[in-house]
């Protein structure tokens, strides 16, 4: 989706503050088959165009998002209006007016059909309400409380349920399936882009909160306790099952021999990471201590790190780097040369623990 921006025409000099408002714009071809008045199949195609702006005059909450999206159906063929009335035969509808607002009528028999888009055949709802007036004489109980039926005469309002016949072409029926198509198409839509934006802003955050103390920008941003705090053991985590993990042996197999050692090598080679990376790592346990992470991060990578974990539960260890992007994306940027230094850094720090114990 495109995103555009919208200034006012008009400026006003006394105003606090200009308010800019953004939309999002997204457009698309959507191809209408449907049956003219002598029964022949006809094609048309028309432009989409989803226009998606944000409602800032709703009363909403802090945690509430309210958003008003309009859908434009635009004639390929037919880009300009008609200057006279095109006659199209079309078909004598009983428009009910039900208790239920909620209840539509479906036609039995229609002529109209669309073979891209599953809709129902259902004119446009004409709810239409008809008050009376009505006197409500009663003489029996005007008599048991002693006053003329005259005095007890009561008008009242109430409402009437009312057939009407109107009539609709095959083109109106046709252009109100195909908008209610696209007006789902669209919500579905918006609602699929608001969740894909939760989880971008949840990796982003916790990213930034992991890697805060490496940027001097990024200290003036965020609280101190976050700078001080980083990450939980849970955040960590959460963050990993959200970003892309490529264990080390995946990113080049010579490097498999590294990833076979016992425990105990595993855990010498934290106290190698510690101190060969003071300020630039990040130890986090479990609160039942049989799972540690040990994160290696570079100033000149910000968009990965590399990763040491211990399991106790599995006797088992692994060596990983870990990128930024997410898991659905599947992009590899192992070919960044930025990426590359960081990897062959910690393997350079693995290979000296490596040769630390043959002495």
């Amino acid at each position: 989706m495109k995103v555009l921006r919208m200034t006012p025409v008009i400026l006003d000099p006394d105003a606090v503050m200009h308010n800019t408002e953004f939309i999002l714009v997204h457009t698309k071809t959507c191809h209408v088959h449907y049956r003219d008045g002598n029964d022949q199949r006809v094609s048309d195609d028309y432009d989409v165009t989803l226009l998606v702006s944000h409602n800032t005059t709703a009363n909403s909450l802090l945690h509430h998002l309210h958003l008003n999206f309009y859908v434009i159906l635009t004639s390929t063929r037919e880009m300009y209006p008609n200057r006279i009335l095109e006659k199209k035969m079309g078909h004598f509808r009983t428009v009910s007016i039900a208790p239920s607002l909620g209840q539509r009528w479906t036609p039995s028999s229609t002529h109209t059909e669309s073979c891209e888009h599953s809709g129902t055949d259902t004119p446009p709802i004409i709810t239409t309400t008809t008050t009376t007036c009505e006197e409500a004489s009663d003489p029996t109980i005007a008599t048991q409380e002693g006053l003329p039926s005259s005095v007890k005469s009561f008008g009242g309002i109430r409402s009437e349920s009312v057939n009407y016949l109107g009539y609709y072409t095959q083109y109106e029926e046709t252009m109100q399936r195909t908008l209610e198509h696209q007006a789902e198409e669209a919500r579905t839509r918006i609602h699929h882009i608001f969740n894909q934006a939760k989880i971008h802003c949840r990796r982003d955050s916790l990213w930034q909160r992991l890697t805060a103390s490496l940027r001097e920008e990024d200290r003036q941003k965020l609280p101190r306790e976050q700078i001080l705090g980083g990450l939980s053991f849970i955040e960590l985590s959460e963050l990993l099952n959200l970003v892309s993990v490529e264990p080390l042996g995946s990113v080049d197999s010579q490097l498999l021999p590294l990833l076979s050692k016992p425990l105990h090598w595993y855990q010498g080679l934290i106290r190698v990471l510690q101190s060969k990376y003071q300020e630039r790592h990040r130890n986090l346990t479990s609160s039942d201590g049989n799972i540690q992470h040990v994160v290696v991060l570079s100033p000149g990578c910000p968009d990965a790190f590399m990763m040491l974990s211990i399991n106790l539960h599995h006797q088992k260890a692994e060596l990983c780097c870990v990128y930024k992007q997410l898991k659905e994306e599947g992009t590899n940027p192992v070919s960044d040369q930025r990426v590359q230094a960081l990897i062959q850094d910690f393997v350079n720090a693995c290979c000296f623990h490596l040769w630390s114990g043959l002495l």
